[in-house]
């Protein structure tokens, strides 16, 4: 059974698969964007597209742009808001070597902010365990570390696909292994993310 995120669904559709870099690849190498899959080349990522881009919300309906185009050439600093930082920055790790089946998206709620989701890209790494990155909430760090609840996420090579960390109508934990280095191969229904919004921006 597959159950899906109507604005990963949306994105697909419209934007074609962030799981490859395709005609993205030449401009990112000129523009010497970093190469390789250490966690070095993850932050400098992380930082080199929030310098990149402006922080505002979804005006109206909640919707996922990849925006890595615009980020790798920075002529111009697009506004977005935490999906779009996540889907860019899983996109661009891509372009930088990283494999697409170890990338993904992860649902999240802030503790002290009930009401509002959040979305942030993680990358799985063999020796390291999984780290958080493209979080406009904070730096790059170690899933362990990421201070939030987590909920659902999906691998970008399969974006419609999501898997659940929590049960959507209680709230409990489906896994001993939240919280920890590892993503959890649990599997429920997922949150309808239908008029999600961020919080607001961490503004250190």
């Amino acid at each position: 059974m597959n159950w899906f995120m109507p604005q990963s669904n949306i994105m697909k559709r419209d934007f074609g698969s962030i799981a490859t870099c395709g005609a993205l690849q030449s401009s990112y190498d000129a523009n010497e964007w970093p190469h390789g899959t250490s966690i070095e080349s993850l932050q400098e990522i992380d930082n080199r597209l929030k310098k990149r881009v402006f922080f505002r919300p979804d005006p109206g309906a909640d919707t996922w742009t990849p925006l890595t185009a615009a980020v790798i050439e920075g002529k111009r600093k697009p506004a977005a808001d935490c999906d779009d930082v996540a889907v860019t920055s899983a996109q661009l790790a891509v372009c930088a070597g990283f494999p697409s089946s170890r990338l993904g998206l992860l649902v999240t709620q802030l503790p002290t902010r009930q009401s509002e989701l959040h979305i942030v890209a993680f990358y799985s790494d063999t020796d390291t365990g999984v780290w958080v990155f493209g979080d406009t909430m904070g730096k790059p760090r170690a899933l362990s570390r990421i201070g939030q609840n987590l909920h659902y996420y999906a691998f970008i090579d399969d974006i419609t696909h999501w898997w659940a960390l929590r049960d959507p109508k209680t709230g409990r934990v489906l896994t001993s292994s939240l919280a920890t280095s590892s993503i959890p191969d649990e599997f429920a229904r997922p949150l309808d993310l239908e008029g999600g919004s961020c919080p607001a921006q961490d503004p250190s």
